[in-house]
């Protein structure tokens, strides 16, 4: 027998749980970045299947057609759901890993497909075809032959993201959390809802799965630069000396950059203006970051990009993208300032390896461009 009560009472306070995370979270808009767009979406996506949950119980068996176009909306909500965060959960992961637009639009469709599978058969349901799920005449829920699918989806994108985190150790990527303390409770309590029908625990492990991510995202933000979204100086160093342990590159390309004139900007249009461009600079970086390509933000205007696997030629197509992409934004964007960089790189034989003389090169590489900047533009000298 369904206990309406504990329904109730189990998933409220999940829902409360998610009211919490943003203040856990403490970040203004300004800071937020795609990885936290992701995340919060998944939160009000989960949030909204633990309320609605409720009222699918409170009106099952309820006579009369507006229940009844309820029941179907609210039903199908709760798989679209399902299958949505786990979704979500791969985009998340991939994007925290990788800090790399570009690399989620290059793997976005298979990893959307699964999901609309799903949302396809949901919607055939809202007409009576009863894949995954159906509504009696007396409107109550019933199950479809079809709802392992739904089931087959979820826990797919949850094994995927194993074995995203497997490929990523491999790159010499950073895993920013244990998987586990995610997958578990979200795995745990699907079974076990699913195999006991009218015991809603599942939506309630999921809201104690983002509990336990939220805490370990605190732990990442020690390697993350807020203003710009690219990982900062500290993390630089543990990756420079996890790729060199590792012995699986032989070349090492290191891309060295100060913004020009950026004095100029703080000066002239204050230090929120400062940050924006900043913040800009961050978001351009990323959009070209790939696996095998890494942005960061070392301190103040000065930035980095690590790659283990470009020779000489990509290198430089990777800085020809990298200035179409700020001419761009320099063309588009009503600002009153531009985004204008000095631009150094060096490939460095790994066997040989010293990561003082590797910064040290890049740096240099990057100063001669900043004087060749200013020999042609004496006026900005003053104002860099």
């Amino acid at each position: 027998m369904i206990n309406i009560q504990e329904i109730v009472i189990v998933n409220l306070t999940g829902a409360i749980l998610f009211l919490i995370l943003p203040f856990l979270r403490l970040k203004s808009k300004e800071y937020m970045h795609f990885g936290d767009y992701l995340f919060n979406l998944m939160s009000w996506v989960s949030f909204g299947a633990l309320i609605i949950e409720i009222f699918t119980f409170l009106i099952d068996g309820r006579y009369g057609v507006m229940w009844r176009i309820l029941s179907y909306l609210f039903n199908g909500y709760l798989f679209l759901a399902s299958s949505g965060v786990g979704m979500l959960w791969i985009l998340f992961l991939d994007y925290t890993i990788y800090h790399s637009l570009k690399r989620l639009r290059q793997h976005i469709v298979p990893i959307i497909i699964p999901f609309l599978l799903v949302a396809v058969l949901v919607v055939l349901d809202m007409f009576g075809t009863g894949n995954i799920f159906y509504i009696t005449p007396d409107n109550v829920y019933v199950r479809g032959p079809l709802v392992s699918i739904s089931y087959i989806v979820m826990f797919l994108y949850y094994a995927y993201s194993f074995i995203l985190a497997i490929i990523a150790a491999k790159n010499n990527a950073h895993i920013p959390f244990p998987l586990h303390y995610f997958v578990l409770p979200c795995v745990f309590g699907t079974l076990f809802q699913g195999i006991h029908y009218g015991i809603t625990i599942g939506w309630f492990c999921v809201s104690i799965a983002f509990m336990l991510i939220q805490m370990q995202v605190k732990n990442l933000n020690a390697y993350v630069d807020d203003l710009s979204g690219l990982y900062n100086h500290q993390y630089y160093n543990y990756y420079i000396d996890k790729i060199v342990r590792s012995g699986k590159c032989r070349t090492l390309v290191g891309i060295m950059m100060d913004m020009n004139h950026f004095k100029s900007i703080n000066d002239q249009y204050g230090h929120m203006m400062g940050d924006d461009a900043i913040r800009n600079l961050g978001n351009i970086l990323t959009r070209i970051s790939t696996e095998h390509i890494t942005a960061f933000r070392l301190s103040g205007d000065e930035f980095a990009i690590i790659s283990d696997n470009l020779s000489e030629q990509e290198t430089k197509q990777l800085i020809d993208s990298l200035m179409k992409e700020i001419d761009s934004f320099n063309t588009k964007n009503e600002k009153p300032y531009t985004i204008s960089l000095a631009i150094g790189y060096v490939l460095y034989d790994n066997s040989e390896f010293n990561s003082d003389a590797f910064f040290h090169q890049m740096d240099k590489k990057m100063y001669e461009s900043k004087s060749a900047y200013y020999s042609q533009h004496p006026n900005n000298r003053r104002r860099s």
